[in-house]
């Protein structure tokens, strides 16, 4: 059985910068989280305090306009060693108030 578009995990990958110093959280394709288009202007947004933007620059996960929970080498769904890294870098950003 073809499961390509069955069954499939739908998690936050990046974190886009917006306006005003905030973040939208967005999937793989860079919509926002739950929607399947990039024009969608809808999105969690939220600002990250410094101390957590440097802790994840230290993780080497803060690029130029984004901040980048996981890529295809670290996919999380692929072992439980990725989804556990994921998770703590979620867990990171759990006390970051967040803002529609």
């Amino acid at each position: 059985m073809n499961r390509g578009d069955f069954g499939a995990v739908y998690l936050p990958h990046s974190l886009k910068a917006a306006a005003n110093g905030t973040y939208r959280v967005v999937n793989k394709a860079g919509a926002a989280l739950g929607t399947v288009s990039a024009m969608a202007v809808s999105s969690l947004r939220f600002a990250v305090p410094a101390d957590v933007l440097s802790q994840l620059s230290a993780d080497g996960l803060v690029a130029a306009g984004s901040i980048d929970l996981y890529n295809e080498a670290l996919k999380p769904t692929a072992s439980p060693a990725n989804m556990n890294r994921y998770l703590a870098i979620l867990q990171k950003l759990v006390p970051v108030p967040v803002s529609d």
